[in-house]
């Protein structure tokens, strides 16, 4: 619902109450997911949604589980967002502390792309997520050596 729509027609009551839940949707500060447990970790839809930060040791050669894209979809539209290609959400922040890998991994409907391959050993990293479509998520790890 526009703004101009909602001054056309409506209270100054309801004006206000729209506005608010705009704001509420659109520019809300949420408390994200510091995991520094380290070792294998699986991401839910809602943590990636509210940004989701992965600082430990990875302890062996283990994975970080992106959400099935039908999940991210579920909790947008929980929020009253639909996924369309082109739609980026919260990068996620990866720090692996020791010499061991940590592969970051896809789930269903989610494809992982690196230069080289996805792995974190003794690094930091960055993984870019975007809607390709309106029902497959692409997510982009970026690394650089720590």
């Amino acid at each position: 619902m526009s703004l101009n729509h909602l001054v056309a027609g409506s209270s100054l009551a309801d004006l206000v109450l729209e506005c608010d839940a705009i704001l509420a949707k659109e520019s809300s500060v949420v408390q994200g997911t510091y995991d520094a447990a380290g070792g294998a970790q699986s991401v839910s839809a809602a943590e990636l949604l509210g940004g989701y930060v992965y600082n430990g040791a990875a302890g062996g050669g283990v994975a970080l589980t992106l959400p099935a894209v039908a999940d991210v979809i579920a909790a947008l539209a929980a929020k009253d967002i639909t996924a369309a290609a082109g739609m980026r959400l919260p990068s996620m922040v990866i720090r692996v502390s020791d010499a061991n890998n940590l592969t970051v991994t896809g789930n269903t409907g989610t494809t992982v792309v690196a230069q080289g391959d996805a792995v974190l050993n003794a690094e930091i990293g960055m993984v870019h997520l975007v809607f390709t479509s309106a029902s497959a998520l692409l997510a982009v790890l970026v690394r650089s050596a720590s």
